[in-house]
């Protein structure tokens, strides 16, 4: 043979290291991108967790004897409510006078006492015990290019409330969808007048409800649940709520001790969405209230104080909130502010002005707010893009509103602006691994089996024809297998419920009997199988089990459920059948599983050295206790690959849980519920997810968990590779 020439070795040469160098460029890159996906998703994820702050934007002189403040939308203009009933609007900037309005109806009255609705109303107690609703609006318009704000206020009749006609010291109210107000407003410690307010006369009502107070005096008002139940704060430390619904007015009042020290409540405020209660006191402390039945067994919700949130060092003389979000601040008669979130009683961010705040306007946003004092008007910015989001609210239990305990919850979006949104990860982490417990349960038994009977029993002309067809199954699309099992399997499961869950019992125990009667056979007879064709005997015997199955579980089901499995489960247990449920999914994430875990599985059985399985057989084991007790534990590194790769495949799947489950965020392991896993979240949230939004950036948490769970799996299955690799190698 000839030597190859210089330029042969040349090119020899230069290919090789062309090739070397297209590998390793090709494995840097791959690195590369999976570091940049990494750190995209960090990126989009660490913001949440960035600590809200808030700054003095500038200030401003108020006017003298100004009771209340509302600033526009975009932070340009604020109003003024003088207490001869005027509207002065300035210019934040600067303090330039823009328009003053007057209130209509006041008609030489003045204003002794005023609050304003976080949707921007205002309710107007008077010097002669009557009260007027005031409607303000912020118009904003574009000429030029220029946004132009304009402002106007419109007020519903005045409502006589005090036939005595004293000055209304403390007023609260509550917009009706109808477009009535519901007004409540005391003119005395040991006097309460309720009345609603509407353009139509056949529509106001007016009563005293001083008999309610009993030996109470008057401190606080508010309404809660949409106006229908008044909320009145007293000395003693007690919320008073009162029925105010329809014409049941008075109804029977329910007392809640707020402060068991009996410090008198100073503020009341209620947050968006009319459920959730704040209460102040005369100590700082800042105290929230939900509905909710302090027994399994109750029927009816009472206040109660549930929630604690960050105090003061001083009494509390003012609540705002946002009309958009569960952000509130509270400020004390010292001038130090709080901002809370009312969800997860997080505080937020903390700042200070100089005297005794009384009155507070945060933006509809929550990204600015106004706290007004004798001595001038602060403008603050905030920035706390995502005040819901805390370890606490992404891990752990919340009380929501609505709810009588407090527990997990995914719910991202709603149908109003009062929406409070619900956003722990820990059902989606749970449904995640239910999924992959009970695919993992169905894959794994029958492609270890699989595997463990084409490397070791099954002859080479078995093992061509077995193989090729099981890693053809590994490239059905997800797409179609989740369509077959939404569409197809799960329709035929909800039929034959007891059929599918006899299936598990009688194809192995048919398989058994068919094998242990073979044995009992003539010699003569068991001659005919050949030693490697077992699996066609095995089949027919499998055939045979799902073939009883099918036919006897509608007789099972008429004698032991009645007729109704699914009924017989709900009366039973409680337990409530989804047709697309977790029995679903483990035929059909199964069945995507079962190729990856036999191909690997298979590939370490027969890797196993022909001379291990020689010497076991010479030694006198037999070809199955060689399988287990010599060939399973030499592979046993190659199988836990396959396991956890089959694992990871799993975890991840989208399509399949996304078509084939309901997709319901529970915590349940019951096998006939549904679940929604971390994957599928991902896909059925992300296109409704604003860019740059809370729930856009918690679906990139959700990503990065499964990246760092997937990361950990393979790292700990990586080491226990190595291990058990060290600890049957074979030299």
């Amino acid at each position: 043979m000839s030597q190859p020439t210089s330029s042969q070795r040349f090119w020899t040469k230069a290919v090789d290291r062309l090739a070397s160098l297209t590998i390793s460029t090709g494995g840097l890159l791959m690195i590369g991108s999976l570091v940049l996906i990494f750190l995209l998703i960090v990126s989009e994820a660490i913001p949440l967790f960035i600590a809200p702050k808030t700054a003095s934007h500038g200030k401003l002189a108020t006017p003298p004897k100004a009771l209340v403040a509302s600033a526009d939308e975009y932070r340009d203009d604020v109003s003024f409510l003088m207490p001869d009933g005027l509207l002065r609007v300035v210019a934040l900037a600067d303090g330039r006078t823009v328009k003053d309005l007057a209130v209509p109806g006041m008609e030489g009255r003045t204003v002794t006492a005023a609050v304003r609705s976080i949707k921007g109303d205002m309710a107007l107690g008077l010097s002669d015990g009557s009260a007027i609703v005031a409607m303000p609006k912020w118009q904003s318009s574009f000429e030029g290019g220029v946004r132009k704000v304009d402002f106007d206020v419109k007020a519903l009749p005045r409502l006589a409330l005090d036939p005595a006609g004293r000055a209304l010291t403390r007023i609260a109210f509550a917009e009706k969808e109808s477009g009535a107000s519901t007004v409540v407003a005391s003119p005395a410690p040991d006097a309460l007048f309720f009345g609603i307010a509407s353009c139509e006369p056949g529509d106001v009502i007016t009563k005293d409800l001083s008999a309610v107070l009993g030996k109470e005096t008057v401190t606080a008002l508010a309404f809660l649940d949409n106006g229908n139940s008044l909320c009145v704060g007293t000395a003693s430390g007690k919320i008073l709520s009162i029925p105010v619904e329809d014409s049941r007015v008075p109804g029977a009042t329910e007392t809640t001790a707020v402060n068991t020290d009996g410090t008198p409540i100073t503020v009341l405020e209620t947050l968006v969405g009319g459920q959730t209660l704040v209460a102040g006191d005369a100590r700082g402390r800042v105290t929230g209230l939900l509905r909710v039945r302090d027994n399994a067994e109750a029927e009816a919700r009472k206040l109660l104080p549930v929630k604690t949130f960050d105090g003061h060092s001083a009494a509390i003389t003012a609540v705002g909130a946002s009309g958009r979000g569960k952000t509130f601040v509270s400020a004390d008669e010292k001038g130090n502010l709080v901002v809370h979130f009312g969800t997860n009683a997080r505080t937020l961010a903390r700042a200070s002005v100089d005297g005794s705040v009384s009155a507070l306007d945060v933006s509809p946003k929550a990204n600015s707010f106004l706290a007004m004092t004798t001595k001038g008007l602060t403008d603050f910015t905030l920035d706390a893009p995502h005040p819901e989001i805390s370890f606490a609210a992404l891990f752990g239990k919340q009380l929501y509103e609505g709810y009588d305990s407090p527990e997990y919850v995914w719910q991202s979006s709603g149908a109003t602006d009062d929406f409070e949104s619900k956003l722990s990860l820990v059902p989606l982490i749970f449904g995640t691994l239910k999924g992959t417990f009970y695919a993992m349960l169905f894959a794994v038994p029958i492609g270890l089996a699989a595997a463990l009977y084409t490397s070791v029993f099954a002859t080479p002309k078995v093992k061509r024809f077995v193989k090729p067809i099981v890693e053809i199954m590994a490239a059905l699309p997800s797409v179609v297998l989740g369509f077959l099992a939404g569409l197809w399997l799960a329709p035929l499961i909800q039929k034959a419920t007891v059929s599918t869950l006899l299936l598990v019992p009688s194809v192995p125990l048919f398989v058994l009997a068919g094998v242990f009667l073979f044995q009992l056979l003539p010699f003569e007879t068991r001659q005919h199988v050949r030693p490697g064709h077992e699996l066609f005997l095995v089949l027919p015997l499998a055939l045979l089990g799902a073939l009883f199955a099918w036919f006897a579980g509608p007789f099972l089901e008429h004698v032991l459920f009645g007729g109704d499995f699914k009924a017989w489960l709900l009366t039973s247990s409680g337990l409530k059948y989804d047709a697309r449920n977790s029995l679903v999914i483990a035929f059909a994430m199964g069945f995507a599983v079962i190729p990856i875990i036999f191909t690997i599985s298979e590939d370490a059985l027969s890797s196993v050295p022909e001379h291990l399985k020689a010497a076991s057989l010479a030694l006198g084991a037999s070809p199955w206790q060689t399988a287990i007790r010599v060939i399973l534990p030499t592979a046993s590194a190659g199988i836990f690959s396959a396991l956890m790769v089959g694992f990871g495949r799993a975890v991840g799947e989208t399509m399949i849980v996304l078509m084939a489950t309901g997709n319901t965020p529970i915590l349940d392991w019951n096998i006939f519920n549904g679940m929604r896993t971390l994957a599928a979240n991902i896909a059925v949230e992300i296109p409704e997810a604003p860019q740059g939004g809370t729930l856009y950036r918690v679906l990139f948490l959700a990503a990065l968990l499964l990246f760092v769970v997937t990361f950990l799996v393979n790292t700990l299955a990586e080491a226990l590779r190595q291990r058990l690799r060290k600890k049957y190698t074979v030299i």
